[in-house]
């Protein structure tokens, strides 16, 4: 259950700071003449699929938690760090974002990546130094 709400606060303040942040900044998308596929009248600023695929990695993150195996686990947060790459060049060749667009979005996911995660490790230890006070093994 933890699991499954630090996901659903990691994606929802992601589309939410992916769509605050361009509101804010309101940079303008490369020319159309750039574009190779349906041009798109929102802003460029931070690239919101990158930002979106790289917060996956809280996804990648949870899971990897679960398994003990360390090639598992390696082979997850590779698989899920070469899509997040992979999908934020895309957004550059295709013509959809300067590379800076696709970089800001990079960053901004690791930064809010970082928040929570780390506020479902506040979350799980509190839970944890509850149950061990309700069962007597704490002070």
């Amino acid at each position: 259950m933890a699991h499954s709400c630090g996901v659903l606060l990691a994606m929802i303040g992601s589309s939410a700071l992916s769509s605050g942040l361009k509101l804010l900044i309101g940079r303008a998308r490369p020319d159309v003449t750039l574009v190779l596929g349906p041009v798109s009248n929102t802003f460029a600023f931070p690239s919101g699929h990158a930002l979106n695929s790289t917060v996956f990695l809280t996804v990648a993150a949870l899971v990897m938690a679960r398994i003990r195996s360390l090639r598992n686990r390696t082979a997850i947060l590779a698989v899920a760090v070469v899509m997040s790459i992979g999908i934020g060049l895309s957004r550059v060749y295709l013509g959809y974002h300067w590379a800076t667009d696709v970089l800001a979005g990079w960053t901004v996911a690791i930064v809010w990546l970082v928040i929570v995660l780390n506020v479902a490790r506040f979350v799980r230890d509190r839970r944890t130094r509850s149950h061990d006070v309700a069962a007597g093994n704490g002070q």
